[in-house]
């Protein structure tokens, strides 16, 4: 009973109250299904992918992203895992990526670094958000490659099946 109080007290503490602790995994609930890339419309979104399917399902720490896309050279896979906990930056040499998610609001805000020999070469920042019908979800981010000025991406969604 002690160790459950503390909990409880320590919850308060960090200014998390019950209710944003059963919201998340409502909202990732939402996120999950097949998603096919409708439109883009972002101020920065020229020559993205023709075509782009992401299948996201949640997983015991956070949600992981299946996604293909095609650019015109044929169809490419990618799987992400995101996760909901804060993630140590990996070391070592070669390449390798890092996502992690949190729920804000009703939406998923999203960080997604790749690195090169432990330095950050290319990221996104962005938020996931499903419209309340369930049908449609946007995925509004900037992205960062090298020293270049971030850009601005919108992409639009419809869930199948």
């Amino acid at each position: 009973m002690r160790g459950l109080r503390v909990l409880v007290v320590s919850l308060f503490v960090l200014g998390v109250g019950a209710d944003q602790l059963s919201s998340q995994p409502a909202a990732y609930q939402k996120l999950v299904g097949t998603w096919v890339m409708d439109s883009t419309n972002g101020t920065d979104d020229h020559g993205l992918p023709k075509s782009e399917k992401l299948v996201i399902s949640t997983t015991a720490t956070g949600i992981q992203i299946v996604a293909t896309e095609d650019a015109g050279q044929g169809p490419g896979t990618s799987t992400i895992d995101c996760k909901s906990k804060p993630i140590a930056a990996p070391s070592g040499t070669g390449s390798s990526t890092q996502c992690s998610v949190r729920v804000v609001g009703d939406s998923v805000l999203y960080a997604l670094d790749i690195r090169n020999n432990g330095t950050v070469v290319a990221g996104e920042r962005g938020r996931l958000v499903v419209r309340s019908d369930g049908h449609t979800m946007r995925d509004q981010y900037n992205a960062t490659e090298d020293t270049k000025p971030a850009t601005h991406h919108r992409h639009i969604y419809s869930k199948q099946g």
